[in-house]
């Protein structure tokens, strides 16, 4: 259908378009530190995730550089066991938000309905994801995580040192595909953080399905990563949970566990005479019998 209604050329410089789009959105994604737990809770775009990960993975693969799918295999991986957790307790059914009486697709149920296939699609992949963790952690290796520079890169090399090239005015980027250069600037994270990463999500996932054996050494295994991104910490009251459910002693300083205590506000209270305790404090109120009403 597109191309009887548009040329050849039309739909090759569309896709050399949302090409750059998506570099800008890779961009984005790095400048977050690929923290795909913000992105779902800031602002509820678990949607979006997944089109960034699973595109990101397919740029990493149709690299030269093996290295360059290591990290993109690892955080597809980390995102089918965020969106397992998120959604094993399924959520309630949507419903319809706006009065429609002209029958207009509601935004929100169309919403609820992809954010249920996109659940089914990735439990299909768990398999391969579980593979691919234990993989990591039997083979530890170093992973680079590439910055946003990487991904700027098109742009500011043949762009004019502006991003507005490749989405308006004059459209020199769109007159070849882009791609990014994954090995211009990269993080290097250690293969020990890799490993307790892995070894934490799959701790998450074996005890959530019974088990127990299974969670309990790695949980004996487990260590704390040393990096300071987003995506390689580990939940240490989540952690700490996890020593006294499976009662195994926990080699870390145990989190505090204890609820603050509740202080009224000072201000609207007051000490009652003869009580030891406190009452919220009321303006007096005098009592004025009610009349007395009879037969004449």
């Amino acid at each position: 259908m597109i191309t009887k209604a548009f040329s050849d050329e039309d739909v090759q410089f569309t896709h050399r378009k949302a090409a750059c789009l998506l570099l800008c959105a890779m961009a984005c994604f790095a400048y977050i530190e690929w923290d795909i737990e913000y992105l779902i809770e800031k602002f509820n775009e678990i949607l979006s995730v997944r089109i960034l990960v699973e595109n990101f993975l397919g740029l990493c693969r149709s690299s030269e550089n093996p290295l360059d799918a290591m990290f993109a295999e690892w955080l597809f991986a980390r995102w089918a066991m965020c969106v397992d957790r998120r959604f094993r307790i399924p959520p309630p059914p949507a419903k319809q938000t706006v009065n429609n009486p002209l029958l207009v697709p509601d935004l929100h149920l169309t919403k609820h309905e992809n954010i249920r296939k996109m659940v089914v699609d990735t439990r299909t992949w768990l398999p391969q994801a579980i593979t691919s963790l234990e993989k990591y952690i039997a083979e530890p290796s170093d992973v680079l995580v590439p910055k946003m520079e990487c991904f700027l890169t098109p742009f500011l090399e043949k762009g004019g040192m502006s991003l507005s090239v490749g989405i308006i005015g004059n459209n020199v980027l769109c007159q070849w595909a882009p791609s990014p250069d994954l090995s211009r600037s990269t993080i290097k994270i250690p293969a020990a953080d890799v490993v307790s990463v892995s070894r934490f999500d799959l701790l998450q996932f074996h005890f959530a399905n019974g088990a127990i054996d299974t969670a309990q050494e790695l949980l004996k295994s487990m260590t704390l990563p040393s990096t300071q991104l987003p995506l390689f910490c580990v939940d240490k009251k989540v952690l700490h949970g996890f020593y006294l459910a499976l009662n195994v002693p926990s080699p870390f300083p145990s989190q505090p566990t204890a609820v603050k205590e509740f202080i009224p506000d000072q201000k609207k209270t007051r000490q009652r005479d003869g009580h030891g305790y406190r009452v919220p404090w009321r303006p007096y109120k005098p009592c004025i019998p009610a009349p007395q009403i009879g037969l004449a």
